[in-house]
């Protein structure tokens, strides 16, 4: 799996880390990790009610919106952890929702600690610890093979939300190629546009203020018997309606 074009795979993980994020759930919309966590290129800032909504595209599906945002914080295990909300648009069958409590360490990879998941108007879904730690090694395998590519250089980009100093970087393996563009001032994730044979995500939106969006009080998910071998099994969602960014 090439490290930008694992990001701009959507995954969506009925179980993950969003699955998003996927890191991360449901049919996240283009891509983001197959089975891991739902982290995307980028300098990591977290900070409560910090978001983005990103446009995505692909070939294989139309084009469909995802916010990514910190919804809060807490101490777990006596460290500070962070809320990390992902929503995907899903048409007439309203969000699917991934949310994680999560340690961020330096390098700036999601440590999930519980995860949560709603679709819809169904009842939100606690993972049980098991399957929480089973994605997240997945997620560490996957990012230790993650990069961001060589840098191209720095450069001002317009997108819908605005124009941005970026770092530019690109990645190419063989005939493949994948490109980013990263700012530190786009909070939390940096991640301003991403290009890639799979598709794009372009970022629409700066948002503030952002609380989670789960309804009711999660009901605990039925444990698999033996976890998830190797991590969280790729779960393929519906195509996801035609949705415009919000």
């Amino acid at each position: 799996m090439h490290s930008i074009a694992g990001h701009l795979r959507i995954p969506v993980i009925a179980l993950a880390l969003t699955l998003l994020i996927v890191s991360a759930a449901a049919p996240l919309a283009l891509a983001q990790s197959g089975g891991s966590s739902p982290r995307m290129p980028g300098v990591f800032q977290p900070e409560v009610g910090a978001g983005t909504v990103y446009e995505m595209s692909s070939a294989q599906a139309p084009k469909s919106a995802m916010t990514y945002a910190i919804v809060g914080k807490e101490a777990f295990e006596g460290k500070e952890a962070w809320w990390i909300e992902l929503r995907f648009d899903l048409g007439e069958e309203g969000e699917m929702i991934m949310k994680q409590l999560a340690f961020i360490p330096p390098e700036g990879v999601p440590e999930p600690k519980r995860m949560i998941m709603q679709a819809g108007e169904s009842p939100p879904m606690e993972f049980p610890p098991e399957m929480v730690a089973s994605i997240g090694r997945r997620a560490r395998t996957e990012m230790d093979k993650a990069g961001l590519g060589e840098k191209v250089g720095t450069e001002s980009i317009t997108v819908p939300a605005g124009t941005f100093r970026c770092d530019h970087y690109r990645q190419t393996t063989g005939d493949w190629t994948g490109e980013v563009w990263v700012s530190r001032d786009v909070r939390p994730n940096g991640m301003v546009k991403m290009v890639s044979p799979e598709g794009s995500m372009t970022l629409v939106k700066v948002l503030s203020n952002e609380t989670s969006r789960i309804k009711g009080a999660p009901q605990r998910m039925p444990a698999m018997p033996g976890g998830f071998p190797g991590g969280a099994p790729p779960m393929e969602p519906p195509a996801p309606r035609a949705g415009g960014t919000e």
